[in-house]
């Protein structure tokens, strides 16, 4: 097995979020956050006694389960902390080879914001988080976002909504469908595989919004990342068929060159094991080669992250 690398990792030193742009979020105990005005919700195991997710106890999952390297990523639900992800890079460049700056769209100065996310503070690029934000993603107004993340050679990363309560800003395909004909050399990655109702256990084979999802790999710059995909199938035990299913789905419609592993921990601990997460694809998965295989777990993302093998 070539290097492995999750490209779905997140560090987390205080729950300071904020969810749909408007409920704020605070950390709790025991793996659990506090909706205001919605109550209590389980969001990672009772092990995280303190709500923190530092990175020395990330590289020793990674170590343990034999994975070499990891992207990281924030989220609004976790709070902004550019400068907290910056320093961990700087740190751990061995081992955190990438990582995404966190901004709000609709600030003034968001563009150049994006210039020194990217220049100044060794971000490798930008992740918006759609609803969570909230805004389209083909308004002219955030164009000028889009054209400085080109220009800067950076990458695009989407969360395109979980929301399950029907929430207008999920699921903006046809929205990303038309930035990318307005933007066609800007590197997308897709993460979560855009979620595309997954979740919903009536969507099944070929999963209708997952093809909607796929149709974009008509665009040579846009990526497609499985993390999370245990979350999406977590009615089911490990080794999860039906998270098998959908990874096969993909497979057959953009091929294996641009599918990327990662998991979204700690979060998807919710689902499985660190291991398992690794698992699915690293034992399971029979239909993947072992080449397929060290593509989707390493090499592709050696390729968009531009290492050296």
């Amino acid at each position: 097995m070539s290097t492995i690398i999750d490209c779905h990792m997140h560090v987390i030193p205080v729950w300071c979020g904020a969810r749909n742009g408007i409920i704020p979020i605070k950390g709790e105990r025991y793996g659990k956050v506090r909706f205001e005005g919605k109550g209590i919700e389980r969001i990672m195991p009772p092990s995280f006694t303190n709500m923190t997710v530092w990175p020395e106890m990330v590289l020793e999952y990674m170590e343990w389960t034999g994975v070499d390297k990891a992207v990281l990523l924030q989220a609004p639900l976790y709070g902004v902390h550019n400068e907290y992800v910056s320093e961990v890079l700087t740190n751990h460049k061995d081992k955190f080879i990438a990582g995404f700056g966190l901004l709000d769209p609709r600030d003034e100065d968001a563009s150049e914001k994006v210039s020194h996310l990217i220049k100044s503070m060794g971000f490798r690029g930008i992740k918006f988080e759609v609803p969570d934000v909230p805004f389209w993603l083909d308004d002219e107004e955030y164009f000028p976002i889009w054209e400085r993340i080109q220009k800067e050679e950076g990458i695009l990363a989407l969360d395109l909504g979980w929301d399950k309560d029907d929430n207008p800003y999920c699921f903006q395909i046809k929205q990303l469908r038309e930035l990318l004909k307005h933007f066609p050399q800007i590197t997308v990655v897709v993460l979560h595989l855009g979620v595309s109702r997954l979740w919903d256990q009536s969507q099944k084979y070929p999963f209708s919004c997952l093809q909607e999802t796929l149709a974009l790999n008509e665009f040579p710059n846009v990526w497609f990342e499985l993390s999370g995909v245990p979350l999406l199938c977590e009615a089911e035990e490990y080794p999860y068929p039906r998270a098998q299913e959908i990874i096969k789905v993909v497979w057959e419609a953009v091929g294996v060159d641009r599918i990327l592993w990662g998991t979204d921990f700690p979060t998807v601990l919710e689902a499985c094991t660190y291991r398992q997460a690794l698992n699915l694809v690293k034992r399971n998965c029979d239909f993947l080669s072992t080449e397929d295989k060290n593509k989707i777990l390493g090499e592709n993302a050696m390729r968009l992250y531009r290492l050296q093998k």
